[in-house]
């Protein structure tokens, strides 16, 4: 079976509830200078739905598709994910599978969880406490008849690294 793509033009299309997470603590008060660097990671990203580019807010929990991008609006950046449009294959298709082996020289499952980077130092070092809020808006590129697209943000973990 062939899934069907959505036609509806990009301004008719549902985008997906953002993902606002839990307030991020880092102790910017007791640094001397700024950080040289500042990543914000996401691992294990879903992308088993549609594609879309989502993007990355700080300290913004209201923003949408139609939010400026810009640092007045808290805009760090964003990524993009390749989604698989669902699954149509026979059962256990998209199940995802880990090498058996260390040495194991064949690919990773096509499903495997994804990691992003997007590097935020721009936005941290201009914050003036050292609590914020994480915002990701999914802007979708396209969807089919076989994935829903009110879950398009999935993802095991969200993680800041920072470099001195």
């Amino acid at each position: 079976m062939i899934p069907k793509y959505n036609q509806t033009k990009k301004s008719q299309m549902k985008n997906p509830k953002p993902y606002t997470s839990k307030p991020l603590k880092l102790n910017i008060e007791k640094l001397e200078n700024n950080f040289a660097r500042v990543d914000l990671e996401i691992h294990g990203i879903i992308h088993s739905g549609p594609s879309y580019e989502g993007r990355v807010f700080i300290n913004n929990p209201d923003a949408n598709a139609n939010t400026k991008l810009d640092s007045l609006s808290g805009y760090a950046g964003s990524f993009h994910i390749f989604g698989h449009g669902g699954c149509f294959g026979d059962i256990g298709h998209c199940s995802v599978r880990p090498n058996k082996r260390p040495f194991d020289k064949r690919r990773q499952h096509h499903l495997t969880p994804a990691f992003k980077r997007i590097t935020i130092t721009k936005m941290i070092n201009k914050l003036p406490r050292s609590e914020f809020l994480v915002t990701i808006v999914p802007i979708l590129k396209a969807t089919t008849d076989l994935c829903s697209v009110e879950d398009t943000i999935q993802f095991k973990k969200i993680k800041l690294v920072t470099y001195d």
